[in-house]
């Protein structure tokens, strides 16, 4: 069973839509028209064609409504078969049994389903169509509401509050279901190859700061005539596109679309409060529902920390930040030179070119041997270092050899001493035992074939540490040649 809600602008009750539709929409016309300006083009035609309309979209949505109703009934959970035979005898789905008889490989059931969902759909997209449709239509009064009111000559307050209004109303984006938001829908910025129209709003780098400006022109060359919307008089600056950062067109919802919100901590480009001039700061916290406005910190050594406390802007003016190069400009006069620190620069003559040029070739012969010798002697060292560390390896390997074999000579050693200790013991209790029966025992002057062979390992060991020692030596002169 496909989704219950195959369009995105119906996760709401009837209710809420109409509480939503009637309260908001209208009442914001409603103060854009009343408002003491120059009304905008047929602005009431426009009020009264859309107030017409309001309450069709709200039958729309009750139609809606009832056919989502009718699908859940169908196809919604089911606890048991009884309770599903009940629910659908209630929507006179009731079938004779000679006829699933005959026609066994359809299931009404599955068909009724389906012509319940392609009825749902029917009518939800053809009321997302008209809710489009008029919520363009909507967008675009406001736009000309607005472009007509900043034309007109007002205060610089009265110019505040049109700008925070115009921030709160920027028109929310509803990606279709499965689509992605496009370019200029909140965080997700344009690219470099994106190009604006005459009329569009922008963040304009100009004279060492961001300000808000509009698309009044654009050059042969492609650059743009930017106009400060704080001061009209003033004449345009033609700026290059990597100077001029275009404002979202529509709000992201955190909620469908949180990946095109700007997420904490991050560093922005943000319209400072009561001003037209944006500033390097931080997000404290995103908004969390579509109509909260993000909470930046503004970049201000002013304050303890170097932050401002946060303020609320609308994501209308939150940008990526952009760090741009700035570079001074004069206003097209030529500055006089100093006498005092103008100097005239000789010309070099062939020769001193020539000799110029041989001591550059010089020079880098110079540098070229340097690096040779510096890496001859680098791998010179790493020779000495790899034949120490193998001479220092069979030095441990032979030293450990050594007191291996002396320490199971010494373990000989002693066995020996033991058992020619208590061989004496008996010779000696021997010969008491006949010294007392009277009998006359000659005493052995022979040397024991043990005492012998103690003698000559001790000779040994004495030997094979000298010829260690030697050893030793010679492979130290070897080493001084080899350096040599």
């Amino acid at each position: 069973v496909p989704r219950l809600h195959p369009f995105p602008l119906f996760p709401y009750t009837t209710t809420t839509c109409q509480r939503l539709f009637y309260r908001f929409l209208p009442s914001e016309i409603r103060d854009m028209v009343n408002k003491k300006r120059p009304d905008c083009l047929d602005g009431p035609n426009e009020l009264e064609d859309i107030q017409n309309e309001l309450p069709k979209i709200v039958e729309g949505h009750e139609e809606t409504g009832d056919a989502i109703r009718r699908c859940v009934d169908v196809c919604g959970p089911f606890r048991n078969k009884k309770m599903k035979k009940k629910r659908i005898s209630k929507l006179e789905l009731e079938i004779k049994e000679e006829e699933l008889e005959e026609e066994k490989p359809v299931d009404p059931i599955e068909e009724k389903k389906k012509e319940l969902l392609r009825e749902m759909s029917t009518i939800g997209m053809g009321q997302v169509a008209k809710i489009r449709k008029l919520l363009k239509r909507i967008e675009e009064l406001n736009d000309q509401s607005f472009r007509q009111h900043l034309a007109a000559p007002m205060a610089r307050h009265e110019l505040m509050t049109l700008l925070a209004e115009q921030g709160i109303r920027l028109p929310l984006w509803v990606s279709p279901v499965g689509e992605h938001p496009p370019p200029l829908v909140g965080a997700i910025g344009a690219n470099d190859a994106y190009k604006l129209v005459v009329g569009d709003y922008c963040a304009a780098f100009c004279e060492d700061m961001w300000i808000l400006g509009e698309v009044h022109g654009i050059a042969d060359n492609g650059r743009y005539e930017i106009r400060d919307v704080d001061d009209r008089e003033k004449p345009f600056t033609i700026l290059a596109r990597r100077r001029v950062i275009p404002l979202p067109h529509y709000r992201a919802d955190p909620e469908r679309d949180s990946f095109a919100i700007f997420p904490k901590n991050a560093w922005i480009l943000a319209l400072y409060p009561q001003t037209t001039v944006f500033y390097k700061g931080i997000v404290e916290e995103p908004p969390i529902k579509t109509t909260d406005p993000y909470k930046v910190a503004f970049d201000d050594s002013t304050f303890h920390g170097g932050f401002s406390p946060p303020l609320e802007v609308p994501q209308r003016y939150v940008l990526s930040f952009r760090e741009v190069a700035y570079k001074p400009r004069t206003d097209g006069k030529a500055e006089e030179p100093k006498v005092a620190k103008v100097t005239k620069v000789r010309e070099l003559t062939k020769e001193e070119l020539k000799a110029q040029r041989e001591l550059e070739r010089e020079r880098k012969r110079e540098e070229r041997a340097e690096e040779k010798k510096t890496e001859k002697i680098r791998k010179k060292e790493a020779k000495k270092a790899e034949r120490e560390r193998i001479k220092k390896e069979k030095k441990e390997a032979k030293q450990k050899e050594r007191e291996a074999r002396w320490t199971e000579r010494r373990k000989a050693k002693n066995l020996r001493a033991k058992e020619r200790y208590a061989r004496r013991k008996q010779e000696e209790k021997e010969r008491k035992e006949a010294e007392e029966r009277g009998e006359v025992v000659p005493k052995k002057e022979e040397v024991d074939a043990d005492e012998q062979k103690d003698d000559a390992e001790d000779d040994e060991e004495t030997r094979e540490g000298e010829d260690a020692e030697d050893e030793e030596v010679e492979e130290e002169e070897e080493d001084e040649e080899e350096e040599e």
